[in-house]
């Protein structure tokens, strides 16, 4: 009887418990991050009593980051196949993004490709790794393209 007690004690504080768990941030596209400014790095020469600058290394997040911004600027501009190839040669850099895959999807549903796109949001959605709001917008596109293309 005194266990039934404290199991059910116990059982009540869960909710509480959970509430002040920490929430993590979810992840959003390359496009909607602020990239910082490169930071530039000293490196002295043997000799020389002057520091070199070295020349700052761009990341490879920033180039996606101008890869998605120029797809959605080309789309935006009615260039929908010009953003596609934009989004194929990211792809080629980085073919395990799932940003880049779910745009090219979206890209792909204005298209009226829904077969393409359904395939597109699905590889996104593999690589969606818990981003619940990449896996919901892949969701959305799938369900659209399982729609339109009746």
């Amino acid at each position: 009887m005194k266990r039934s007690i404290i199991f059910l004690a116990v059982l009540s504080l869960l909710p509480l418990i959970y509430s002040c768990a920490p929430r993590y941030p979810i992840a959003t596209p390359y496009h909607k991050k602020p990239v910082p400014p490169p930071m530039e790095q000293t490196v002295r020469q043997p000799g020389s009593t002057a520091p070199a600058q070295a020349p700052a290394v761009k990341p490879a997040d920033s180039l996606l980051a101008e890869i998605s911004r120029q797809a959605d600027n080309l789309l935006h501009n009615n260039q929908p196949e010009a953003a596609a190839q934009a989004l194929e040669r990211g792809l080629r850099v980085a073919p395990k993004d799932g940003y880049l895959w779910s745009q090219l999807a979206e890209i792909r549903l204005a298209q009226h490709r829904y077969s393409q796109a359904l395939l597109l949001a699905k590889k996104s959605n593999s690589l969606a790794h818990g981003d619940r709001l990449l896996q919901q917008k892949n969701r959305q596109i799938m369900n659209l393209a399982k729609k339109q293309s009746k």
